[in-house]
């Protein structure tokens, strides 16, 4: 990023297209990761504590406009990168950069699954983590069509 702003260009304007490409997408996965839970972690929805890492791979044009390429559900945690020899054998080697980020990421996951639902409403970042939502503006609600079809049904259902 620093490159990039060194070069002239708006960060901020391409961290805001990042962040609302994640948000709409996590909006999106919202029916898939509240099935998820219900099938394998618990049927008890007054204190969930579990959590995914998503990677979300994103690709940023010449006019540095973002696009969603993919969505992982279970992202690579190797910090280890593999080199094939002359000879034919496979070297591995430590890669610094994905020990640094994916350690971090991990470290700061676990803080958050540990925390009280008091500190979970206060907080806004955790080490390498930023909240992005819900919103506080709820600009984003409209895109909420599995909550409001969910909760149409249990009102229905009785």
């Amino acid at each position: 990023m620093k490159t990039l702003e060194a070069r002239g260009k708006d960060v901020r304007y391409l961290r805001k297209q990042v962040q609302d490409v994640t948000q709409k997408t996590i909006i999106a996965l919202e029916p898939y990761l509240k099935n998820a839970y219900h099938c394998f972690i618990s049927t008890d929805h007054r204190n969930p504590r579990s959590f995914q890492i998503l990677g979300l791979d994103i690709l940023i044009d010449e006019a540095f406009n973002v696009w969603l390429l993919e969505v992982n559900a279970n992202p690579s945690l190797n910090v280890y990168t593999d080199k094939e020899l002359p000879n034919g054998d496979i070297e591995q080697t430590l890669s610094e950069l994905d020990k640094y980020v994916k350690t971090a990421l991990v470290s700061d996951v676990s803080k958050i699954v540990t925390m009280s639902q008091d500190q979970l409403n206060q907080i806004e970042e955790v080490g390498c983590l930023k909240k992005i939502l819900p919103l506080k503006n709820n600009s984003l609600d409209e895109l909420y069509l599995y909550s409001y079809a969910e909760k149409m049904f249990e009102i229905l259902a009785g």
